[in-house]
């Protein structure tokens, strides 16, 4: 296989639809794919990167600690039964671990290799694939690393918000 990219169009829509959840979900799931993940990112080429990350964005819903998030923790854990304070745990840890070995890749890669364009385009997957105020609501929500790079390329929103006005 050469060294040049094809210049063939991806379905894009065909290639999610592969199975549900897809592949790619599939591996991130259980710790040691996330783990996996971690060590992979290091490795890729930029263009691998974006496609990843492009993946992993229109995927998104699909990983369990997006479809499964823990809810709002309750201010009297002692109307949980002992069985829903265990899942909830499970749910936390596995949250955090998502959090520990993959969400630090991913805003690695969107502060390093997205310019505004990209950013533009994954938040045009995740209003075409997701519902995005679910998404939004979990721990994991990747949205706001895409926001903050959206407002570091962007002058304009920079200038426009008191904050940034402070540090200029």
């Amino acid at each position: 296989m050469s060294g040049k990219s094809s210049s063939c169009p991806i379905y894009l829509e065909a290639w999610l639809m592969t199975s549900q959840p897809h592949p790619f979900v599939s591996l991130l799931n259980p710790i040691k794919g996330q783990k996996l993940f971690s060590r992979l990112q290091r490795h890729l080429q930029p263009q691998q990167a974006i496609t990843l990350l492009t993946l992993l964005t229109a995927t998104y819903p699909q990983l369990d600690v997006v479809a499964r998030a823990p809810p709002p923790p309750v201010a009297d854990a002692s109307i949980l039964s002992k069985v829903e304070r265990k899942e909830r745990a499970k749910r936390e840890t596995e949250t955090d671990n998502f959090l520990l070995y993959v969400l630090p890749g991913l805003d690695r890669i969107i502060t390093e290799q997205c310019g505004l364009g990209l950013i533009n385009g994954l938040f045009g997957i995740c209003f075409q694939r997701m519902e995005v105020w679910r998404v939004a609501s979990t721990r994991v929500s990747y949205l706001h690393i895409a926001m903050n790079r959206t407002l570091m390329c962007s002058p304009v929103l920079r200038s426009s918000l008191p904050y940034y006005r402070k540090l200029s």
